[in-house]
């Protein structure tokens, strides 16, 4: 074996430095310790009434982590199930619709009423495309989808079209069943050839015509219109025209996502077009029943933890129908509220039960100090024959408090049982009876069910006064209507009446409605005059703070700036009291309605000065005019100028005029 000499092994090293310097990537795998770690958790911890460890910081954050995942995929599920419905009408008129004949050469068009909501159009047309896609027969359906920014003109909107197919064509071909690798090649290689020749303009499309008949097993092409409403009338019928005018050699098939009514966009469009097309509408599920199916499947859900209280879900509720409709801006209200309530509360990591193991004298001294726990307690006194061994346990044992907040969350889990099944009961009741005055979703019902309310309601009230009314077709809608439900009680009750004779024939009907009203009566009553607060410790399961959700999505601002400015040590440190606005702002609290600007700026360089903070006179006028113009642009002052009588006379005087005082 030789060994390279001093020169080789200097060459050697340059040739690996040579090459580290030209990397085009590079490996970090870093590191990091528990302290680190610990420092990367986003939630600080809270020392006002509980002082927090890391380890129980992170135990809070990681039972934040766990809630709003399974919330998030609990929502999505919702979203997916309401579009899913659909999504397979609008696929079977896509692979179903007919073929061009030259009797029947309409434009089939299919009218997706997604609702106003245009945030969910883009994720129901994606959703859309994606089962398409996984369908068996996906690779003989291509899809396009456009929007309103693609129509600038008829070509720009034609050559998106004619792009997004042709993009298609090579995972096509390699998709064909029974074609091998070295068929695969030459077909491109053909069509690029073909390509390179073609001087054809994008927005041409007889490049569509040809394409279709060198890819024949592909039966239709799908142009999905996103956003409908924002088409000009006449660049959608120009459209319409010319997808029309090619529908004997190009399989084409469009959907429109409509945010409006079908009357009022019927409306807009030209007649002409109205004459080419041949359309079907498609009824995207509605927000009541997306609501509905919110408040069983995910607020309601097993794996929910922590509920929305009914000060707050009304809240959320009541913005939700007079200004947004938009069933997104609800579920993000309810997440914020969620967010606030594990950011804030040091006791919201011990819903679980494995929390248990982190709770600390100081945790249990703290849930002592809850409301709910002092009305159980008292509850508990009031008893004919109290426990006061057990009552004195719960004030000097942690290991009493510790089965109380377990039995607890078990009680959480019977709670949502029970109040989804009063929903559900008051859904069917509903259905059966036709109550008169209009129809009261779960959404509607959620927050008097949970507060105990509902069972001293009109609502309910006049509920049982149509049921007394029922026909016998009524019954046997309301056999069916329990049928399809999963409820067992409800179930045994129809069982009940079903299998007994003595309430057979119409001499017994009268009968058989009081039985069925007094089943009804019985299973709601007991279900609907529990309330969150009989649980102790509720304020860890139930978040009834409206004001979190206010600030948050109806902020007023004036408070929070005015506590910065005048406290800005709370935000910044010690340091934040020498900062200039904050001087500004305390001289301006100090002065009267009118501000002498020379004065203003005389007393402002004295405080400033006196910090020692800044530098010369230069840099202190500079930082002045700044304040100024940040008070003015805030609405606090605004420039102005006063005639002052001095020994020459009149002068016009530079002053500010005062415009906000703090607390009005």
């Amino acid at each position: 074996m030789t060994i390279p000499t001093k020169r080789k092994q200097d060459e050697i090293v340059d040739l690996i430095n040579d090459r580290d310097a030209h990397k085009t990537y590079y490996i970090i795998e870093p590191k990091l310790s528990r302290k680190s770690q610990a420092r990367n958790v986003p939630f600080v911890a809270l020392h006002q009434s509980v002082t927090e460890t890391s380890t129980q910081v992170h135990e809070r954050w990681t039972t934040f982590v766990k809630h709003m995942t399974g919330l998030q995929s609990r929502i999505d599920s919702v979203l997916d199930a309401g579009d899913s419905a659909t999504l397979v009408k609008v696929f079977d008129f896509v692979v179903n619709c007919k073929k061009f004949s030259p009797d029947e050469d309409e434009l089939p068009v299919g009218f997706i009423m997604a609702g106003a909501n245009i945030a969910n159009h883009a994720r129901m047309f994606s959703n859309l495309e994606k089962h398409i896609l996984n369908h068996h027969e996906q690779k003989e359906i291509v899809t396009v989808r456009i929007g309103a920014r693609d129509a600038t003109n008829i070509k720009l909107l034609i050559s998106r079209i004619t792009d997004q197919v042709l993009s298609r064509q090579k995972t096509i071909i390699e998709d064909v069943d029974g074609e091998d690798d070295q068929a695969d090649s030459s077909k491109m290689a053909n069509d690029n050839a073909t390509n390179d020749e073609d001087r054809r303009q994008p927005y041409d499309l007889d490049v569509l015509t040809d394409w279709c008949l060198a890819h024949d097993q592909v039966i239709k092409i799908a142009v999905i219109v996103q956003d409908a409403d924002g088409f000009e009338p006449d660049m959608l019928s120009e459209l319409i025209r010319n997808l029309h005018l090619y529908r004997n050699r190009i399989p084409f098939v469009l959907l429109l996502g409509i945010a409006t009514t079908l009357p009022i966009f019927n409306a807009k469009l030209p007649k002409a077009a109205v004459r080419r097309i041949e359309f079907s509408t498609f009824d995207v599920l509605h927000n009541n029943e997306l609501l509905t199916n919110l408040i069983n499947n995910v607020i309601l859900a097993d794996e929910s933890i922590v509920l929305p209280g009914p000060n707050l879900f009304k809240t959320a509720l009541t913005r939700y129908v007079k200004l947004t409709r938009n069933f997104s801006s609800f579920t993000d209200a309810l997440k914020y509220a969620y967010m606030t309530h594990f950011f804030a509360n040091p006791l919201s990591a011990h819903v679980e039960v494995s929390a248990s193991k982190i709770l600390k004298s100081q945790h249990v001294s703290a849930l002592r100090l809850l409301p709910s726990f002092k009305s159980y307690v008292e509850s508990l006194l009031t008893t004919s024959n109290p426990d006061k061994d057990y009552i004195k346990g719960l004030f000097e044992s942690s290991k009493e408090v510790v089965q109380l907040l377990a039995s607890s969350k078990e009680k959480v889990n019977l709670f949502k049982i029970a109040k989804v099944e009063l929903l559900q009961a008051l859904q069917i009741l509903q259905i059966v009876a036709g109550r008169p005055g209009g129809f009261k979703s779960a959404a509607e019902l959620y927050a008097d069910a949970i507060s105990g309310t509902l069972a001293e309601s009109n609502f309910l009230r006049t509920l049982f006064l149509s049921l007394d009314d029922i026909s016998q077709s009524s019954i046997e809608s309301l056999n069916h209507v329990i049928d399809a439900s999963s409820n067992r009680a409800l179930n045994e009750f129809k069982i009940a009446w079903t299998s007994d004779r003595s309430f057979s024939g119409r001499a017994n009907h009268k009968k058989l409605v009081q039985f069925i009203h007094q089943s009804f009566f019985d299973y709601i009553s007991s279900r609907a005059q529990t309330s969150f607060e009989d649980i102790p410790f509720n304020e860890l399961f139930f978040i009834d703070i409206p004001t979190l959700v206010d600030v948050a999505f109806k902020p007023r601002v004036r408070g929070a700036i005015e506590h910065s400015l005048r406290t800005p040590e709370h935000y910044l440190g010690e340091e934040g009291k020498h900062e200039g606005m904050s001087i500004a702002y305390r001289l301006l609290r100090e002065a009267g309605a009118v501000i002498n600007l020379y004065d203003f700026y005389q007393a402002f360089k004295e405080a400033i000065e006196a910090t020692g903070t800044y530098g010369d006179e230069t840099t202190v006028t500079a930082l002045f005019y700044s304040v100024v113009n940040q008070l003015r642009y805030i609405g606090m002052v605004k420039e102005s100028s006063s005639k002052r009588t001095g020994t020459s006379g009149k002068v016009e005087v530079s002053v500010l005029q005062k415009l906000i005082w703090e607390g009005l």
